[in-house]
């Protein structure tokens, strides 16, 4: 007696049908390995440096009671020597980058960028918010997207749609310590080291891969990742140092 399915049944069993191939028989399952790793500073790393903020042009920035952070951002190694801020993407041939669903976002508070850099794929939109009491203004320095440069009231933001593949510093002409970056990447698998200077990324197949790392101050590097038919990759423990003299 043969059983004829009915697409009253199929939606019953919540689209359960289709999981079976055309010849009958149930299709593989898709195998997607994660990335992790972790990038120190190599050599001994050097002490975290406050910026030159002089308290006329500070004015402002802190709510009563707040005290402002001082701390140079651009380069951040904690006490294991774990990198903050390193833009890690992996080049995966055939790949296609769509833009952020939604816009991401970059906000001025107490006188600095947060966070102090993004990675969005191209074509997304970023907004720059203020929530500051005082005004600030955007000023990014790109190579490839427009410019912009506008001044935001407080409580008020502007808005950009980065379209190529960028670095983009960004800075506020009123605050000139202020600093951030925007990495405009051209693939779906990058991250951003957090404080201890690791990362994850996720959806990738098995294969071989090249990695690259870029950080604002010590450059790039490079490294090879390579996710097993199973799904599994080992750890990543990269390295990145301050360029000699000579070397780029």
């Amino acid at each position: 007696m043969k059983t004829h399915l009915t697409l009253a049944t199929v939606a019953a069993l919540g689209g359960l049908a289709f999981a079976t191939a055309s010849n009958g028989s149930n299709p593989a399952p898709v195998v997607e390995g994660t990335v992790t790793g972790t990038v120190k500073f190599e050599g001994k790393a050097p002490d975290a440096k406050p910026l030159a903020i002089t308290e006329e042009k500070a004015k402002g920035c802190c709510p009563a009671g707040k005290t402002m952070d001082t701390t140079d951002p651009t380069l951040l190694v904690s006490k294991d020597g774990g990198i903050a801020n390193v833009v890690v993407t992996i080049d995966v041939p055939g790949s296609k980058v769509e833009p952020a669903a939604e816009a991401i976002h970059v906000d001025q508070k107490m006188c600095r960028f947060e966070p102090h850099v993004i990675v969005l794929p191209e074509g997304s939109k970023v907004v720059f918010l203020n929530s500051d009491g005082v005004s600030h203004n955007v000023h990014t320095y790109a190579s490839k997207n427009d410019p912009f440069n506008k001044t935001i009231a407080p409580g008020s933001k502007e808005e950009q749609v980065l379209a190529k593949g960028d670095k983009v510093t960004v800075k506020c002409d009123i605050h000139d310590w202020m600093s951030a970056v925007v990495f405009v990447t051209d693939t779906p698998y990058y991250a951003v080291t957090g404080e201890d200077g690791s990362f994850s990324i996720k959806g990738l197949k098995p294969g071989k891969y090249k990695a690259e790392l870029w950080h604002e101050k010590l450059g790039k590097e490079k490294a090879d990742v390579e996710i097993k038919e199973d799904g599994t990759c080992a750890p990543l423990d990269l390295k990145m140092g301050e360029k000699k003299k000579g070397k780029k």
